[in-house]
């Protein structure tokens, strides 16, 4: 999601050539890699598969992304940061980004960005998780839900989670850990806390 930021704008942003050092031979991406070769005024073709429900909340929001999985995220801060001066007289809403991958010093490209955002008072927290870091707090975002359970609990109430990442891996286990803090904050079984997450779901609060 892009609020119409000038196209060579958000290509310089997106779209950057970054190389690790020590990892011979380099490995290119292919989407990357043939969209930094391309030059100005060429024509490409893009296929859009719309989703009308998965648009920025105006309201409070947890995105939760891993991997590749964080780029609607960066779209919808970029869209928060613009609305912001118009929010600012208005009710402030709550937004919480929890993202994941493996390694934090060679997979976190945009975590400069994400602590930006939140110095500038977008986001108003930022979890990382990191799957083969030793020593890491947090291996999952999975981890980072349930350690932060009573905090994205309040934001759930009214607000909208965002989950974008492995439908098989990823999705699943959020689903199963949101369904958890459900039964166990408001003291019911399993069973119906999937009933409740289901609901939230088809009313579009669970995307």
């Amino acid at each position: 999601y892009v609020n119409k930021p000038p196209c060579k704008q958000w290509y310089q942003r997106r779209v950057r050539d970054i190389r690790s050092e020590g990892q011979q031979p380099a490995v290119p991406g292919v989407c990357s890699s043939w969209l930094r070769g391309i030059s100005v005024g060429e024509e490409m073709f893009v296929y859009k598969r719309r989703n009308e429900k998965f648009r920025p909340a105006d309201g409070n929001c947890v995105m939760i992304g891993a991997g590749t999985g964080v780029a609607p995220f960066l779209g919808f801060l970029d869209h928060f940061a613009v609305s912001a001066p118009q929010q600012q007289q208005q009710l402030r809403h709550r937004r919480i980004l929890i993202t994941g991958n493996r390694y934090k010093t060679l997979d976190s490209i945009y975590r400069d960005e994400f602590n930006r955002y939140l110095s500038e008072g977008v986001l108003d927290e930022y979890f990382a998780a990191h799957s083969r870091d030793e020593g890491s707090a947090a291996r999952y975002v999975q981890d980072i839900i349930r350690c932060h359970a009573e905090k994205l609990s309040e934001v759930l109430e009214d607000g909208v989670v965002y989950v974008c990442g492995d439908a098989k891996g990823l999705s699943v286990a959020v689903f199963n850990t949101i369904v958890l803090l459900v039964s166990e904050g408001r003291g019911i079984d399993v069973k119906e806390a999937e009933g409740l997450v289901n609901e939230n779901e088809e009313n579009g609060k669970v995307l």
